[in-house]
């Protein structure tokens, strides 16, 4: 059932307000929690993956703050679910962003490299980048695709990682707090995961 559901995922970029809530929902009907937990200063953590009695929860934060983001670190930890469930139940947790001893750097590339196909393949962004100073065709052409334009332009900045064209095109990119003001569970200040599963569980049960 996941396998079917992850492709399904971008269409939902589409809907800027409850698009990522209804695909936490989706996902929690599919046996995957997501909780969102505010970025924590000082950190370079963007989402984590653990395993609670046998049941795989992935945490976003907005790290970047920025709605291609939180949407990339959400299909990131899906790849973890998929490929190395069997790895963190072992060891309870992964977290992205931080270093971590256990899943190594391959795997990282590898998680990237599916959510940026999944999301926007390379071979749509070779096509798409000569036409970025056109936003109406961006808009036009991300429909067609079934996607944000904000990834469009996310995805590009991140690859060029050039200071010049990021102040020319992060215009066009959507701030996450549009997308994450539905999701609003904080976890922590609980007393054990057990607490914090409940509540997150309640949450999704009255959407």
């Amino acid at each position: 059932m996941l396998t079917t559901l992850i492709p399904k995922l971008r269409g939902l970029t589409r809907d800027e307000s409850n698009g990522l809530k209804r695909a936490a929902q989706s996902l929690y009907e599919a046996g995957v929690t997501v909780i969102f937990q505010s970025y924590i200063s000082k950190t370079a953590i963007k989402g984590a993956t653990f395993v609670s009695k046998g049941s795989p929860y992935i945490v976003l934060t907005d790290n970047q703050k920025k709605y291609d983001t939180i949407w990339f670190s959400l299909i990131h930890e899906l790849y973890h679910v998929l490929k190395d469930f069997k790895q963190i139940e072992k060891l309870t947790y992964h977290i992205t962003g931080e270093s971590d001893l256990f899943i190594d750097e391959l795997t990282e590339k590898n998680a990237n490299d599916f959510a940026r196909e999944l999301l926007f393949p390379n071979s749509k962004m070779n096509y798409i980048k000569d036409f970025l100073d056109i936003p109406e065709y961006v808009i036009e052409y991300a429909e067609k695709e079934n996607v944000h334009p904000s990834i469009i332009y996310g995805f590009y900045l991140y690859k060029a990682n050039n200071n010049k064209l990021y102040r020319k095109y992060n215009r066009h990119r959507l701030k996450s707090d549009v997308a994450i003001k539905n999701l609003l569970i904080n976890p922590w200040g609980k007393e054990n995961v057990d607490e914090i599963i409940n509540e997150v569980k309640h949450f999704y049960q009255q959407i």
